[in-house]
């Protein structure tokens, strides 16, 4: 499958998955969901221990 075609199933456009790819802090769950689904994966949460952030603008990790 290409890039096209993921974006077509998963109803994102080729921006959107540029972002994705690229680790753009901010993105819609609702679309990431969207490509996970078409490429047969799962996203799992669990409580964690500390805070994290994946934009380090927003701060470090707290202990």
């Amino acid at each position: 499958m290409d890039q096209l075609e993921l974006c077509d199933l998963a109803g994102v456009g080729p921006a959107f998955l540029y972002a994705l790819e690229k680790g753009k802090p901010t993105v819609r769950l609702d679309k990431v969901l969207a490509v996970l689904h078409v490429l047969g994966l799962e996203l799992h949460l669990r409580v964690g221990r500390e805070s994290v952030s994946a934009d380090e603008r927003l701060g470090a990790p707290r202990s």
